[in-house]
């Protein structure tokens, strides 16, 4: 009994450092965008840490290849490993276009799109804490709440933020720019709720 609980808590231990990290990712993603250009230097963490979650990706198939005993379904498991990589991908990617694409300085809609990221984020971290006594405590459960209303109001400044691009006097290639950067804002909003939404599902199914 010992063992089947040692070996459910390294899949715990492990979610906890994964979202840590994509924590971190996040906050210095946001950095990135709310301190255009001063903050270029910061995007090599921003790489760094995609980096690293690729790595905790490529860890947790070979945690579920080598291990009979999980929390939860195996499923599940690969899911959760896999969006949380994605918001990492996702946020390393529009920091690069920040660069591509010229930018002089942000929109403000994507500024509080990156610091309610960063509240999403943050969530995520205390769901995956509580993740393990998730039958005694409703944490994460009100955590999941919180950030599926953080994703609805990213949608809303999302749209606020397509609105006033097209409502602007911008250049046809000024508003393809910040088009494609919000869209890009608006998938790292969908990653972050879609962990919410898996470990929901974990929730359901074994609460």
């Amino acid at each position: 009994m010992n063992r089947v609980k040692k070996k459910e808590n390294e899949f715990y231990e492990f979610f906890n450092t994964f979202a840590n990290e994509v924590l971190g990712c996040t906050e210095a993603y946001a950095d990135v965008v709310c301190r255009w250009p001063e903050s270029k230097p910061r995007m090599a963490e921003v790489q760094e840490c995609e980096d690293v979650c690729d790595t905790h990706a490529d860890a947790l198939v070979n945690m579920l290849a080598n291990s009979f005993v999980t929390p939860f379904d195996r499923t599940d498991i690969s899911q959760i490993g896999f969006a949380l990589d994605d918001i990492a991908d996702l946020e390393e990617d529009l920091v690069a276009r920040f660069e591509l694409f010229g930018v002089e300085s942000p929109l403000q809609e994507a500024v509080d799109l990156a610091k309610l990221h960063m509240q999403m984020a943050s969530k995520l971290v205390i769901v995956f804490e509580k993740l393990p006594g998730l039958k005694k405590d409703g944490t994460a459960r009100e955590k999941i709440r919180e950030i599926r209303h953080l994703e609805a109001e990213c949608d809303e400044i999302y749209r606020n933020g397509l609105a006033k691009v097209f409502s602007s006097d911008y250049e046809p290639v000024v508003l393809l720019r910040w088009t494609k950067l919000l869209d890009a804002s608006e998938r790292i909003s969908d990653a972050l709720n879609l962990v919410a939404s898996y470990v929901r599902i974990v929730l359901i199914e074994n609460g």
